[in-house]
């Protein structure tokens, strides 16, 4: 994968409270739609992941509310949900058959969707970014190495990790953590030494711009880029 990934952020609007207030429901819906469109399930830890094996992690919000955090080599699916407003922040990277995925998600999570730019702010902040040709490879050794950098990262940067979750394959380093406030992802690919990053934060803890330019601190990559959203 030496492209940048195929990224889609969505905001979803009027989606019945139901479908957003409990993760494990939302978890089995996705489950199923994604081993529809091709995608296995990673039930076995030592199983390296690739573009069609994921693995899941999901959280409960108290007293309502839920986080699925989906990874696969190069890329993730991330669903944040806000059920009292009726809706979510989705995030989808590197997925394959996206269009028939996103027909599947509608049918899952009916409402209005809205497409970045979004045209104000409501429930967050968002930075996406890369980093080519990071100068210290020697730190994303395997998945758990580029987790100890994101927990270091996000330490850093005042955020606090709820469920971690990473993997690899001969092509890719990836992980994610869910954040108290939303999550914090990356995918390193091996042979171009580049990194995808992605940072979105919902409330008041933490600072993704903060989050990044740790990242850049530490690796001290060749060349960078990075956009910010509001959601």
């Amino acid at each position: 994968m030496n492209q940048i990934p195929s990224r889609y952020l969505i905001n979803l609007t009027n989606c019945n409270y139901e479908l957003l207030a409990e993760a494990s429901p939302l978890e089995h819906k996705l489950d199923t739609l994604l081993q529809g469109v091709g995608f296995i399930r990673c039930r076995n830890p030592k199983t390296p992941l690739a573009s069609d094996v994921y693995d899941c992690k999901s959280y409960q919000f108290d007293p309502e509310g839920a986080t699925e955090l989906i990874l696969y080599e190069g890329g993730h699916i991330s669903i944040h949900t806000w059920p009292e407003k009726n809706k979510a922040a989705i995030d989808i990277v590197g997925v394959k058959n996206y269009p028939v995925f996103l027909a599947g998600l509608k049918q899952v999570l009916p409402g209005t969707y809205l497409l970045s730019p979004f045209p104000q702010e409501d429930v967050g902040r968002e930075v996406v970014g890369r980093l080519n040709q990071v100068k210290y490879a020697g730190a994303l050794e395997s998945g758990k190495s580029l987790l100890k950098l994101l927990r270091d990262t996000a330490k850093g940067a005042n955020f606090h990790i709820v469920e971690e979750i990473s993997g690899e394959s001969i092509n890719t380093i990836d992980a994610a953590v869910v954040l108290s406030e939303s999550h914090f992802s990356a995918h390193y690919n091996r042979a171009t030494r580049n990194m995808e990053v992605d940072i979105f934060t919902c409330g008041e803890e933490g600072n993704p711009l903060v989050g990044f330019d740790l990242l850049v601190k530490t690796l001290e990559p060749k060349e960078k880029s990075r956009e910010f959203f509001y959601r």
